[in-house]
């Protein structure tokens, strides 16, 4: 019956594995966004012909503000928004790995001493193996980025 308990958390890490890559993707996808929509405010204002004053471009917004990088006050900080999104989804990709390894690790250790008690544990390595191919879909289908590609941005 443990070894069950091990298949089942195995297979929520893998939708823990699939919610943090989507996570990382959403990011770095607003990331991009942000990053092309500022870089096209920025050109819209360097041309003469809209005559925008140099305190109001965008660029030049830097002025008197307090910034306070302590992360126990409620005072504004120099944080990106956009480089903390990936950080949580890259931390929580780790953790779903590394709680699905723990629980591999337990199914093949159980699966070893089924075969050496005379038990047979076809199924159950048939099921370890299936949850292990698919983690290797998931990650090689989301690093060829086969899951939302943005058709704009990757003419870019």
């Amino acid at each position: 019956m443990r070894i069950v308990f091990h298949e089942i958390c195995s297979a929520l890490c893998i939708i823990g594995i699939v919610l943090s890559l989507i996570w990382i993707m959403m990011a770095k996808g607003s990331k991009a966004w942000y990053e092309l929509y500022e870089n096209a405010i920025c050109s819209i204002e360097r041309e003469k012909t809209i005559d925008i004053p140099e305190s109001y471009k965008m660029g030049n917004i830097y002025g008197e503000r307090p910034i306070d990088n302590n992360i126990f006050t409620n005072n504004a900080g120099c944080y990106s928004p956009s480089k903390l999104n990936i950080i949580i989804g890259r931390l929580f990709l780790i953790i779903w790995n590394t709680i699905y390894i723990i629980h591999l690790v337990f199914e093949i250790i159980w699966i070893k001493n089924s075969k050496i008690n005379g038990e047979c544990p076809c199924f159950h390595l048939v099921i370890c193996l299936l949850i292990f191919i698919i983690v290797l879909i998931i990650y090689i289908t989301s690093f060829i980025n086969a899951w939302a590609k943005s058709s704009f941005l990757e003419k870019q």
